[in-house]
């Protein structure tokens, strides 16, 4: 990956973790939306399996996403705007 697309990947996993916190705040009209990007960005998760180091050999985590960067860009605006919606839906609250 690119460091381009590397710096993509952290911003849309800090999105999505801002909103994972504050899952239960997502109203029933964004559900659906939430669950197509929480599909999307699951080959980031932590517990994507790893390639395990033989003694002398390098351990790596393979990389799950085959998109391009302009892929990523389009998935961090679609997290901020459902962001920006939970966030004046919850202000409404």
């Amino acid at each position: 990956m690119t460091s381009e697309a590397t710096l993509l990947v952290g911003r849309v996993l800090q999105i999505r973790d801002k909103l994972m916190a504050k899952r239960h705040c997502i109203p029933s009209s964004l559900l659906s939306e939430w669950n197509a990007l929480t599909a999307k960005t699951a080959c980031f998760d932590a517990g994507s399996l790893f390639d395990h180091a033989a003694k002398g050999s390098a351990s790596n985590k393979p990389t799950t996403f085959s998109g391009t960067v302009g892929e990523l860009q389009s998935m961090v605006s679609q997290l901020d705007n459902l962001n920006t919606q939970v966030q004046q839906s919850q202000a409404r609250h």
